[in-house]
């Protein structure tokens, strides 16, 4: 039997999750983890330490750690994507801005070239990870091929 990934299982959670309000959210959540003896957990992002910039979202250094070590992306423009993906299924994201990005990765201990941001992410747009458009004031789109892909990373093999 396989093990399903930490990526697989958010995404099927958010599509169950998603009809349903924040509080009965965390309701659910709550009584799952009361169903495995995990009662005790601390749903908030406090458990570990956390980065906020002025999107307000907080990353969880530790979640965002654990996910790019999952994803094991190997270039920038895959880690634009990873970033992008993790924001989607953390937050609900759908346009990730300059600054979110470096959030995230900064958030999982990975450097962000702020420099060549436009390059990179003009990359990953042409390479068809993002939609075309967008700009860093307003940000960029994780496309349906991007959202695929880094759901199937770290296998390099299905990707071909």
């Amino acid at each position: 039997m396989t093990k399903k990934s930490i990526a697989d299982t958010s995404a099927e959670l958010y599509k169950l999750l998603e009809a349903f309000s924040s509080e009965e959210r965390e309701r659910i959540v709550r009584g799952t983890l009361t169903l495995f003896g995990d009662s005790g957990v601390e749903l908030s992002n406090d458990g570990g330490s956390t980065s906020s910039g002025s999107s307000g979202f907080k990353v969880n250094s530790k979640d965002a750690k654990a996910f790019f070590d999952q994803k094991a992306p190997n270039s920038k423009i895959e880690e634009l994507a990873v970033a992008a993906r993790f924001r989607e299924l953390t937050s609900q994201a759908e346009r990730h801005t300059k600054e979110q990005f470096k959030e995230v990765a900064t958030g999982a201990r990975r450097n962000f070239d702020n420099n060549n941001f436009a390059r990179d992410i003009n990359n990953a747009r042409n390479s068809g990870l993002f939609n075309k458009g967008g700009s860093i004031k307003e940000g960029f789109t994780l496309s349906y091929y991007g959202q695929n892909y880094v759901d199937v990373l770290p296998d390099r093999e299905k990707l071909r």
